[in-house]
């Protein structure tokens, strides 16, 4: 082997031991190159996931306060006394949702809620969101001082009608309401002159005590009246009441009775006014709802209902009707026939045709008009400054 051989193999030994460690370093780097990509990869999925739980457990929490508020019960969160909390709990698919209720004030409430993922399991779950929110329970502002409360007195040709301020219980409520009577005014009026006058005898004499009587049986008392009387003519005032109503009617009723629908009192019906209003153990019994009718009125023949009405106008009652709760009339009052409210009426003037209508005040009545009227008892957040995102502010 000649010297120039003997040199070119030496060089092909040492190129050979190149080779190996350059393919190995070349695989170390893609291997990192691809574990990095994976890395990087699975870590914007756990980010993009997180964002998006946590979005979702913002809806979650707000959820939560939404499901609360419906099924507000105002009997159960009255009760509880200043700074008292009270904790409701539910599930979604997505997750938890805990609120705690704690009362502020006479008529706020402060919803504490927090929504908790749960999907997605122990790695991709656990994400949270805290909201706040405070709520008011808006009285309805019916007070009715007196059987019946006007502004314009009384009329009628014949016998007058019997206007009862001593408290009653409607018929079949024995098991309701079981506080001592709160008997108030008959004939509650600015001004009483010429309303009730007896031509042979002093004014009023003969019909307090036979077609009127109450505690007293007659008063008159114009900042009274004008104080029940003034809320139902302040336009938001109206507006809320026609925003809270169960049905808006453009005109009479078919004749109100209750309905049912599938086995069940059917809240859709417009001429469903509940009751029958001497049985609360009938299907509709527990169902008052507010009717308002934006128009004069003629209700005619019979009837049965319970709960408020509300009359943009006139309201003309013939027939034999029967109603239980809170009956409005922004006009007048006009009757023919023999209707009976239990409970209380408040309208501008009240005229008596020819009949004998029977309004007798009723605390009982009027309580269950507004209790158990959830558009009525229901809770509403501010509209101003009422929400708190109280996982931004890190509370």
């Amino acid at each position: 082997m000649s010297r120039v051989q003997e040199i070119e193999m030496r060089n092909q030994n040492r190129r050979a031991g190149f080779v190996l460690p350059a393919v190995l370093g070349t695989m170390v780097i893609i291997g990192v190159l691809v574990t990095a990509g994976f890395f990087v990869a699975r870590q914007e999925m756990r980010m993009g996931v997180a964002t998006e739980n946590a979005g979702m457990a913002f809806y979650v929490a707000e959820r939560g306060a939404s499901e609360v508020l419906d099924a507000w019960d105002n009997s159960v969160m009255e009760a509880e006394a200043l700074f008292d909390e009270t904790t409701f709990t539910g599930t979604t698919d997505e997750g938890n949702w805990t609120v705690v209720v704690r009362r502020i004030g006479t008529q706020l409430y402060f919803l504490n809620s927090t929504g908790v993922i749960t999907q997605g399991g122990v790695v991709l779950g656990g994400a949270s969101h805290e909201i706040g929110m405070i709520a008011r329970h808006l009285e309805l502002g019916i007070e009715p001082p007196a059987a019946v409360t006007t502004n314009g007195g009384i009329s009628f040709n014949g016998a007058p009608p019997q206007l009862q301020g001593n408290d009653v219980r409607p018929t079949g409520w024995g098991g309701i309401c079981t506080g001592p009577p709160q008997n108030k005014v008959g004939l509650l009026s600015t001004d009483t002159t010429g309303t009730i006058d007896d031509p042979p005898g002093p004014p009023g004499t003969a019909y307090c005590g036979n077609y009127i009587n109450g505690s007293p049986c007659v008063d008159e008392d114009a900042a009274l009246v004008n104080e029940t009387m003034e809320p139902f003519y302040d336009a938001d005032y109206w507006d809320y009441l026609i925003d809270i109503a169960d049905h808006v009617l453009s005109g009479p009723p078919s004749g109100p009775a209750p309905s049912s629908s599938g086995g069940a009192c059917d809240t859709s019906d417009p001429d469903n006014w509940g009751g029958p209003s001497d049985d609360p153990s009938a299907l509709c019994g527990s169902y008052f709802p507010m009717i308002y009718i934006n128009t004069d009125v003629t209700i005619s023949g019979g009837g049965d209902g319970q709960g408020i009405l509300l009359v943009d106008g006139d309201l003309t009652w013939n027939g034999n009707g029967t109603y239980v709760g809170i009956v409005v009339v922004k006009g007048a009052f006009t009757s023919s026939g023999s209707p009976t409210i239990t409970g209380a009426l408040i309208a501008e003037s009240i005229d008596v045709i020819n009949g004998t209508p029977t309004i007798q005040y009723s605390a009982c009545g009027i309580e269950q008009a507004i209790t158990m009227n959830a558009n009525v008892t229901r809770v509403r957040p501010l509209l101003r400054r009422g929400f708190i995102d109280m996982s931004v502010v890190g509370n």
